[in-house]
């Protein structure tokens, strides 16, 4: 399934999670992240659209030093898996994001 980065207006919801992957696994299949989120409880986010025009964002929450001083750095955090937030509009989203993840090779 194709997808491309697209910052979209218009809210998404939690539709699901991925398997534990660093910040870096998951750079390594969707290029850098295009937002920055909140900088409170959202360090990073991706914005995608995929060929079928689902809208999917992966991020994570709630997860750094930004939101709660006893978390890990952003710096450390990135380097320790993860099961990212997957946001949308449908739960073609999480489905789609986590098929991508799933036929990636993945290295950090």
């Amino acid at each position: 399934m194709k997808f491309k980065q697209k910052l979209f207006d218009g809210s998404s919801s939690l539709q699901g999670e991925t398997a534990p992957f660093t910040f870096f696994e998951i750079a390594a299949v969707f290029g850098l992240p295009n937002n920055d989120g909140d900088d409170y409880k959202v360090t990073s986010e991706w914005k995608l659209e995929f060929e079928d025009g689902t809208i999917a964002t992966i991020y994570d929450y709630k997860a750094t030093e930004a939101y709660d001083g006893s978390y890990p750095s952003v710096e450390n955090f990135r380097h320790t898996k993860y099961e990212w937030h997957i946001g949308g509009r449908s739960k073609r989203a999480a489905e789609l994001v986590n098929e991508v993840l799933s036929k990636q090779p993945v290295s950090a």
